[in-house]
């Protein structure tokens, strides 16, 4: 579907949402983070739908992490017919987390939305994600819902938050899962204030925490984020993900459609070799892994620890209101339980 068309479809809406509430809102700039790397594929689909934007951003900043494809080359042509793209290419591979934390650094907008390289944007998201965060200043983020498709753009039928969310009803309930089961919601929902951005940079604990996930535990310790439930984004699934929030999930959100994996017969030659390797280095790996886990995990508590208490102090600076004793008591247990994993370590 064309540009032309997707703004016919939703520009009637364009005046319903708070209507004659936002001529009394200033306006502010937005700003669009793109990270690269090898994603000549579905590049160009994102970007058209960036330019298709009801609300076009004012800047769009693509900094690519050393791609070996037509990465750079597809950004170049658009840069070429635009003069808000801005590509930058890194002389080092500097990883998806520290990609994002330059980009939101050089990026200067009163709101920046973190763009991945695989999805499509409806053509109101940055419309109405801006909106949300006019109409209720000091939010630090809005985010939104996503429509899941697999990687040849099929719908799978499933959405990101289906049903009801409670992240949007209760922040400490969001909290909660925000530090025992380290659930963030994926960046490219997010469209983040400036003030936000300022508080999260420069990125700590990068070690075990990915820039959307420290940008949550921020936003709804400091601030109070507005959801849309609406799907406002496509969000694609493919097994050459470098972030996401499925993992090892993508073949669960496959099944029932067309791409759902096919399991191979058990004579498969392929398959065969493969298991009997799997088999030979089982007992090697399986140890590593285990010390890897035990790794991860002692870091991980390490962290939390150091992050609960910044947090936590940040919001006495803030003059913010007491948490409830119930939240309290929660998160003494958490630290009880990151300390006692730390204490086995020695």
């Amino acid at each position: 579907m064309t540009c032309a068309i997707h703004i016919f479809l939703f520009k009637r809406n364009r005046f319903e949402d708070n209507i004659g509430g936002l001529m009394s809102i200033s306006r502010k700039t937005i700003g669009v983070v793109l990270c690269t790397y090898n994603g000549e594929k579905f590049l160009s689909q994102q970007l058209e739908s960036i330019m298709c934007q009801t609300r076009p951003p004012a800047r769009i900043l693509i900094l690519d992490d050393g791609s070996s494809d037509r990465t750079c080359s597809i950004a170049h042509s658009f840069a070429e017919n635009d003069s808000r793209i801005h590509l930058i290419q890194n002389e080092t591979n500097l990883g998806f987390i520290h990609n994002f934390e330059k980009g939101m650094s050089l990026c200067e907008t009163d709101l920046i939305a973190l763009c991945d390289q695989d999805d499509v944007w409806f053509p109101n998201k940055l419309e109405r994600l801006a909106a949300e965060l006019e109409a209720h200043p000091g939010s630090g983020m809005a985010y939104c819902n996503a429509e899941l498709i697999t990687a040849d753009g099929t719908p799978t039928g499933h959405i990101f938050f289906n049903g009801q969310n409670r992240f949007s009803e209760d922040q400490s309930y969001a909290r909660s899962v925000l530090l025992e089961r380290r659930f963030s919601i994926p960046g490219n929902f997010i469209l983040l204030e400036s003030e936000l951005k300022d508080i999260v940079l420069p990125l700590q604990y990068t070690r075990t925490h990915a820039h959307d996930a420290l940008i949550c535990l921020n936003a709804f310790f400091l601030f109070k984020p507005r959801y849309i439930p609406e799907p406002l984004t496509f969000y694609r699934l493919h097994s050459n993900q470098a972030s996401g929030a499925f993992g090892g999930a993508y073949a669960f959100f496959l099944k029932g459609t067309q791409s759902e994996f096919k399991k191979k017969k058990w004579y498969d030659l392929k398959r065969l070799s493969r298991n009997l390797k799997r088999a030979i280095l089982s007992p090697f790996k399986h140890s590593e892994k285990i010390r890897e886990r035990r790794e991860r995990a002692y870091n991980g508590a390490s962290d939390m620890l150091v992050i609960i208490e910044q947090l936590m102090n940040q919001r006495r600076q803030l003059k913010l209101p007491e948490l409830s004793s119930q939240e309290h008591h929660f998160i003494q247990k958490m630290k009880s339980e990151w300390l006692a994993l730390l204490s086995s370590k020695i």
